[in-house]
């Protein structure tokens, strides 16, 4: 096993949770399984009602590397993680999700990656588990790159080398002392958090080797049914098109699709989720159709690569009783095809 050195920096390594019993050790043994064993873990119990808090506390009792806190009210995983980076004393810093797990070497691969290239923030490969036919359309690397803040920013929207999550690197503490993560933005947070990032510092270096296992679990915010804090996402890429708009026109397309992706599968949902109903229904997809009327373009389209998602933006925009009764009416096929098959 690999000794620690002491001169290597103190790696504080953050993981809010909520409600992830069945998730949690996997998690937490993959991490302290790390080759580079001079960490800190801070495990923040968003007030969880499962037995997420005994569980963490139970890891703290057997290694003093784990120290708990716990929180009375639940407040989401931006507070969280803003809590970590105030509570920790480490001189870098990585986030973990709780239901995802890592390679051992993760630390070790990310630390050695960034005293090489002398970084400010260090970023591995990502492999994506579950994540179905849409796994492909994830960044990828080839090789090691690094990028100046600019760059970092371009990179991160293309989906080039890394992707927008939070997880998957390591940043140096000077580098986000003046960054948080805005606690009213339940989706879209980390792509807000390295926008803000990059746009300070001097250099992000990229590997390709996928050392952080992000795990699609189907009741999480992206994947469950019709929220409202979901709609937070498009808030965020409306910020970015304000921004970047004039300065990086060439990323203005993919801004602006993503907008009408988040605002089509809201859409969807509010439909399928069957607790929406009326005029209530048609009041969010009004809102919908608006905010896709006003950012849809054919550069925006021609950036789709699943048409299916372009017709159901194409058709939204045109009438939201036809986008509202051929949903229903695909659902009920779907439904009938499917009891047909299992009889």
């Amino acid at each position: 096993m690999r000794r620690v050195n002491s001169e290597e920096a103190l790696i504080s390594v953050i993981i809010p949770v909520f409600n992830k019993a069945q998730y949690l050790q996997k998690c937490l043994d993959s991490v302290l399984a790390q080759t580079y064993e001079k960490i800190e873990v801070v495990l923040i119990d968003d007030a969880s009602s499962d037995e997420s808090g005994r569980i963490c506390d139970e890891y703290a009792q057997r290694d003093g590397r784990i120290f708990v806190i716990h929180l009375e009210e639940n407040r989401g995983a931006s507070h969280a993680r803003n809590i970590g980076i105030d509570r920790t004393e480490g001189e870098l810093i990585c986030f973990v999700d709780a239901d995802d797990y890592v390679d051992k070497e993760l630390l070790g691969c990310l630390y050695e990656n960034l005293m090489e290239t002398q970084a400010d923030v260090s970023i591995c490969g990502v492999d994506y588990i579950n994540f179905g036919p849409y796994a492909d359309t994830r960044a990828e690397g080839s090789r090691n790159r690094v990028l100046n803040g600019e760059e970092a920013i371009s990179c991160m929207i293309k989906r080039h080398f890394f992707d927008c999550g939070t997880w998957g690197k390591l940043y140096t503490r000077r580098s986000i002392r003046h960054c948080r993560f805005h606690e009213k933005i339940y989706c879209g947070e980390d792509l807000l958090f390295l926008y803000q990032l990059f746009r300070t510092v001097q250099k992000v270096s990229c590997m390709p080797d996928k050392l952080y296992h992000y795990v699609c679990r189907k009741d999480s915010i992206t994947k469950g049914g019709f929220q409202k804090k979901q709609y937070s996402e498009s808030l965020v890429y409306e910020y970015l098109c304000r921004k970047l708009g004039k300065k990086e026109p060439e990323l203005l397309p993919l801004l602006e699709q993503r907008i009408l992706v988040i605002n089509v599968r809201m859409a969807v949902k509010a439909v399928e989720s069957g607790e929406i109903e009326g005029r209530k229904l048609e009041g969010y997809l009004k809102k919908f159709q608006k905010n896709i009327r006003r950012h849809m373009s054919r550069k925006a389209l021609a950036c789709f690569k699943y048409k299916k998602i372009a017709i159901e933006v194409l058709l939204l925009s045109i009438s939201t009783r036809a986008f509202w009764g051929i949903l229903v009416v695909y659902k009920t096929l779907r439904r009938y095809i499917r009891s047909c098959a299992l009889s």
